[in-house]
């Protein structure tokens, strides 16, 4: 089979987006290739016509939900250094910036 036999599963204005795209196409073992129109920002993801149902559900499931993210964020504690809300003074606050010192030389 030659490329030109292959169709388009998903367009992309962002470059990184279809990069992403493809990485978990290739990652499911599913071919892929990436193209960039010239003068364009649009890119097309192509499979191979016997991959395309495959394909197309792969990128749908992609999205993680927003209850699953947060509950994999919560699930680990914040690092030690980090300083929370609750610890700092006054929030409301912008932060005070130390005046600068300038020296000059004559």
């Amino acid at each position: 089979m030659s490329d030109n036999d292959w169709v388009t599963v998903a367009q992309y204005t962002d470059p990184t987006a279809a990069g992403i795209a493809a990485s978990l196409l290739t990652s499911l073992d599913i071919p892929n290739r990436v193209s960039a129109w010239p003068r364009s920002f649009q890119r097309d993801i192509w499979v191979p016509p016997e991959f395309l149902s495959e394909a197309k559900r792969a990128l749908e499931q992609g999205a993680v939900p927003e209850q699953d993210l947060t509950k994999l964020a919560l699930s680990y504690p914040p690092p030690d250094d980090a300083v929370l809300d609750s610890q700092t003074d006054d929030t409301t606050r912008p932060p005070r910036i130390a005046p600068m010192a300038v020296a000059f030389r004559s």
